[in-house]
């Protein structure tokens, strides 16, 4: 990405994950992400516009960050293969635990990454990018983000590939490149939160 797309990449672990410390929670994955973003913006040395480049979880975690009035300096935001919420993501790989899943009140389930009621606050230019043969999340998962998304500039890319290979597939780096010249921007420095 780095050399097809001429530019800075920050990547890192959540708590959790990787050989970082810590639990992975919804509380603790925002606190690690917007950590990352005040790092790279305090840094005199990393001049230029930021992007939020987020697949599957990540693409929750960017949808949260990009609607906090604190992170109002980001330029754009990318969203790859990512849920609607957990409740429904959960109804969908767990189908016989639909029913019982749909009983549950919102405040019952810990981690919900609700980024269904929170997309539609993004304001900032944002591309959504799906792999239609995704056999974790539900293509349908990000038709609907992508409908919900009220962003002045948004677009909405639609390949092959399953959820972790959509990547690899023809033209992908071509969009992404596309959607990036499109924002006019300083010298880029996408943080990545995969």
């Amino acid at each position: 990405m780095r050399s097809l797309l001429k530019v800075n990449i920050f990547v890192f672990d959540y708590s959790g994950y990787g050989a970082s410390r810590g639990r992975p929670s919804e509380r603790n994955l925002y606190a690690d992400s917007q950590n990352a973003i005040d790092y790279i913006t305090s840094r005199s040395d990393l001049r230029g516009d930021v992007i939020l480049f987020g697949r599957s979880l990540g693409g929750a975690v960017v949808i949260e960050l990009a609607t906090r009035p604190e992170n109002e300096h980001i330029k754009a935001v990318i969203v790859e293969n990512t849920f609607t919420s957990v409740p429904l993501i959960g109804m969908s790989v767990f189908p016989f635990l639909a029913p019982v899943i749909k009983l549950l009140p919102t405040f019952a389930v810990k981690n919900k990454f609700l980024s269904i009621e929170k997309i539609d606050k993004i304001i900032i230019p944002t591309l959504l990018i799906s792999g239609r043969d995704d056999d974790l999340v539900p293509p349908q998962m990000m038709d609907q983000l992508f409908s919900l998304c009220k962003a002045p500039k948004k677009k909405y890319v639609k390949l092959r590939g399953n959820h972790n290979t959509t990547w690899t597939t023809a033209g992908y780096f071509d969009q992404l490149k596309l959607f990036i010249n499109t924002l006019h921007l300083e010298t880029v420095k996408p943080c990545s939160l995969d």
